[in-house]
């Protein structure tokens, strides 16, 4: 074997044990890797089942509470009515297996089994109550029990629901228990599967199958999992009854993608390391045969050489110091014609060998290069593209040959590139960005740098194209545009599209005379849309909407979506405002028919404001202001309308603007105090307590009274931190009058709860707190408050009421008869006092259905227990109606005005009853009559 092919074996041999080390260790690193982030994944997916078993659970439990809370249920259970049987117990279409009904010391009532699952027998409801703990006498449960989980009957989970059955007032003892069961059937896994896209199973605790220590570490509460081979990962939890007792074992069965994954990796890699080593041995080998195997065969040949010569005149002549030149050295004495002829000959064969290396190296660069070359002749026909060129626009090796550049250059750019080669010519290089036509007809964005290239003769000759395909980019800078300028959900221009038209159609119209006119759109009652039907129905009605609005313009205007509900259209070339308050009719037209949405049918209609500018005077801010001025005018007109701004609109706005800057400073400037109108005791005729109503006292406008700033403090929010001024001064007011009188009897204070206030999460803990500090007891503190304040969201306000009462504080129903006004929706909230409105009060005696409906407030509220204030008494007709009716307390005019806190102190100080006043102007009266 020769020093070459020993070389070479020696470096394949090197380059093996190599590689396959690289190899075995990256693969025990990368598949550990992947091997963890399977686990991770696979414990998450047992727990996403888990959670949303107990998701389902929490439902089933919420189900049950409108049985539990409701009084036919509880009389049910005393009396087994059959209508009560045959109207509700249909358990198959309430999807349970059985309902039981329990007596208060766990006796079963009534059962209601079903064969909802055919093949599966209904459960006993004895072995469910055992399963309970209703049977074990030693330890009862209590009257207000209510769980929810999973037992386990007859070897087959089920969930239950247990709750006590009390009445719908939530007042008094429970009457038993309700109990709701479902089996954990197939269907109900298969229901899990779906829900979380996952192969569900579940197994016995004492499935043979499983491996005991899987099965011994899940019964401890861990999470384990079975690795099955190259297929799935079996992962594996316990699930629980309501003893906390395992009763089932959840699998969950994944499949290996990422293993999968890194068993193509690891075949990159082997690939990979072995064109690696491949070009490593070529260089390595290259240098070896520049270093010595070349001198070596050099001077192989010079011997070989001086043996075949006959005249003996040869020599050997070998370059360096080292051991071949030391054996060279020794061959002397060649014929000196000889050896010039052979060296001269021996060097041009190199030097030729060389160029023609470095040509095919050149070569192979530019036909594989990453970027795409291509070349040009002076004709302008392709005369060559390397690998990247053609592949790019999908063109065969042979497609481009002889091809003009014409067919691949689009039609709109060749032009541009006609001029771009002219550049090239005369300044040598030029880069452009064109559109080309592929293959298969279909458009690339490419940037192309035209270089020319120098002919033999001198003069320009080929031009070379260096390509690259910015496709991906120009399409990336085109989406990203439209998404700055259109909105995201409807595919309408954005405010800044439409502020960008708006400027260019006011300068247009400066320029020719035409009108101008922007319309501002805002949905009325969007938000009660979003409450009852939900935030994707409001969203395909936005989408609705723009497409109803396009139908009702030309196809120059411009309709585009400020946000939230508003929209607003841009009209050009106009001569009168007419033409615009025509297409605002068309539109509130459009809007009268209903909505078609999936959830159902949706009415909505619309306020719009108009302004116009009769040749582009206006700036786009002012313009689209005005427009949102006078929708807002729309608005407060009773909205479904549409109005033209005026100058006159500026005046209010203007006017609001100035209001809400001085109520934002009001507070730290101590311009609101609180007056204290009195509530007298209609039977005894004491005063029992005083209405806390706030002024102010502007500094330029004076006195400003609450309708005015009131319903604008609701809007900007500042409600909140004026409500809390305005509990803290009325119980650091009636805490003085305690202190200062405390022999006369005590009364309460009443403070108005506005709808911001009660929405605050906070609210109980806030109120509790100021009415702690200034030292009052809850129970002198009567919060007022709004039915359509409860209303606006009725279990969140529900509960924060009951927790304000639990904690001693009084509540009244403030203004009814002006809201939902809704007896149903009275018993169902946690007061203590009606306040019928000032309206109805102020009609009774003119209109005999008003007496009725006052009649009916009083008599109904007595029935449930609820005081009655009657507000805005202003006569004595009203007292002597109110008192045969029953009234308990009255306020008004008639009794006192709002008082002062001084004038309060002084009424504290004569005694609280007003019955000899109101007796002497009895007799005032009668005198005046006669």
């Amino acid at each position: 074997m020769g020093l070459r092919g020993k070389t070479l074996l020696a470096t394949g041999i090197t380059f093996c044990i190599l590689s396959l080390g690289a190899y075995f260790g990256f693969r025990a690193w990368l598949l550990q890797t992947y091997a963890v982030l399977e686990s991770r994944e696979s414990k998450l997916n047992v727990e996403r089942v888990d959670d949303a078993l107990e998701q389902q659970i929490e439902d089933f439990h919420l189900h049950s509470r409108d049985w539990s809370d409701w009084d036919e249920t509880f009389n049910f259970i005393s009396h087994k009515n059959q209508d009560y049987i045959d109207s509700n117990l249909r358990v198959i279409t309430l999807k349970l297996d059985t309902m039981l009904f329990l007596a208060p010391d766990g006796r079963i009532v009534y059962e209601n089994p079903a064969k909802r699952t055919p093949g599966v027998t209904p459960p006993n409801g004895t072995e469910i109550v055992e399963r309970l703990g209703f049977s074990n006498r030693a330890s009862p449960r209590p009257a207000r029990f209510a769980t929810s989980g999973l037992i386990e009957v007859g070897g087959i989970p089920m969930i239950v629901s247990v709750r006590p059955v009390i009445r719908s007032s939530g007042k008094g003892p429970s009457n038993g228990w309700i109990v709701f069961a479902l089996w954990v059937d197939k269907a109900e896994v298969e229901s899990l599967a779906l829900q979380t896209h996952l192969d569900v199973e579940l197994h016995p605790i004492d499935d043979r199958f499983l491996d005991g220590s899987i099965k011994s570490a899940v019964l401890a509460g861990n999470y384990e999992q079975i690795i099955s081979g190259q297929g799935n990962i079996l992962g594996y939890k316990a699930i629980r009854n309501i003893q906390s007792a395992p009763i089932k074992i959840i699998q969950v069965r994944q499949p290996r993608p990422i293993y999968q994954q890194a068993q193509k990796t690891l075949s990159y890699l082997i690939l990979g390391i072995f064109a690696i080593g491949l070009v490593f041995a070529a260089v390595f080998l290259g240098l070896l045969e520049w270093i010595a195997f070349s001198r070596v065969s050099n001077l192989s040949r010079q011997v070989e050489s001086l043996g075949d010569a006959q005249d003996g005149s040869l020599a050997v002549q070998l370059t360096g110091n080292d051991e071949l030149s030391w054996l060279a050295s020794k061959i002397d004495r060649m014929i000196e014609r000889l050896r010039e002829h052979r060296a001269e000959l021996h060097q041009n064969n190199e030097d030729l060998q060389e160029k023609v290396a470095q040509l095919a190296g050149v070569n192979s660069i530019l036909e594989n290069a990453v970027e795409g070359i291509g070349r040009l002749d002076r004709s302008g026909r392709f005369a060559g593209a390397n690998n990247a060129f053609r592949e790019t626009l999908g063109f065969q090796k042979s497609d481009l040959c002889e091809c003009p550049w014409e067919s691949i250059i689009s039609a709109s750019d060749h032009e541009k590139f006609r001029r771009a080669l002219e550049v090239a010519r005369v300044q040598g290089k030029v880069t452009i960005e064109v559109t080309a036509c592929g293959a298969a007809r279909e458009l690339y964005h490419l940037e192309l740098v035209i270089v020319r290239a120098e002919a033999s003769d001198g003069e320009s000759g080929d031009f070379h194209l260096f390509m690259k395909n910015i496709t991906e980019r120009r399409n990336l800078e085109m989406r990203i545009e439209h998404q700055a300028f259109h909105d995201a959900l409807t595919g309408l221009p954005n405010r800044s599209l439409f502020m960008d038209r708006l400027s260019h159609s006011l300068v247009k119209a400066h320029r020719h005379g035409d009108g101008v006119a922007v319309i501002f759109m805002d949905l009325d009652d969007f938000k009660f849309v979003n409450d009852s039907l939900g935030h994707e129905a409001g969203d395909q009605l936005l989408r609705q909407v723009g497409g109803r609005i396009s139908k009702c313009l030309r196809p120059e205007d411009t309709i585009a979506r400020l946000g939230g509900d508003e929209f607003t259209i841009l009209l050009e070339g106009l001569h009168e405002v007419g033409e615009v308050q025509a297409i605002a009719r068309r539109i509130v037209e459009e809007f009268r028919l209903p909505f078609d949405l999936p959830q159902g049918e949706a009415c909505i209609g619309t306020s719009i404001g108009i302004a116009y500018s009769a040749a582009g005077n206006y700036s786009p801010d002012v313009l689209l202001r005005d427009a949102d001025t006078a929708m807002y005018h729309a608005k407060n007109q009773g909205k479904n309308s549409c109005v033209v701004f005026d100058l006159t609109m500026n005046d209010a706005v203007n006017e609001r603007i100035g209001l809400e800057t001085g109520l934002r400073r009001s507070l730290s400037r101590s311009e609101l105090f609180l007056v204290y109108q009195p509530i007298v005791d209609l039977e005894s005729g004491d005063i029992c307590a005083t209405e806390a109503l706030l002024r102010w006292q502007h500094p330029e406008q004076g006195l400003i009274m609450p309708d005015r700033f009131i319903p604008l403090a609701e809007e900007t929010g500042l409600i909140v931190p004026i409500g809390e001024w305005v509990l803290r001064e009325a119980c650091r007011q009636t805490k003085e009058w305690h202190r200062d009188f405390p022999t006369t009897p005590l009364i309460s204070i009443n403070v108005n709860l506005s709808a911001k206030q009660l929405q605050r999460p906070d609210i109980v803990e806030r109120i509790h707190h100021i009415v702690s500090t200034e030292g009052l007891e809850p129970g002198y503190v009567k919060l007022e408050i709004t039915e359509s304040a409860i209303m606006s969201d009725r279990d969140d306000a529900v509960g924060k009421l009951v927790r304000l009462r639990d904690l001693g504080y009084r509540l009244a129903i403030d203004d009814f008869g002006t809201g939902y006004s809704s007896m149903a929706n009275l018993s169902a909230f946690p007061v203590d006092t009606v306040k019928i409105d000032r309206e109805y009060i102020s009609r009774m005696g003119d209109e005999g259905e008003v007496d009725a409906i006052v009649a009916a407030i009083i008599y109904l509220s007595r029935t449930m227990h609820l005081a009655v204030t009657a507000e805005g008494l202003e006569d004595r007709c009203q007292l002597t109606y109110l008192q045969s009716l029953g009234c308990h307390e009255g306020q008004g005019y008639y009794f006192a005005r709002p008082l002062s806190a001084d004038h309060v102190r002084d009424r504290l100080k004569n005694g609280l009853n007003v019955s000899m006043e109101l007796e002497q102007r009895f007799q005032e009266e009668d005198q005046s009559a006669a």
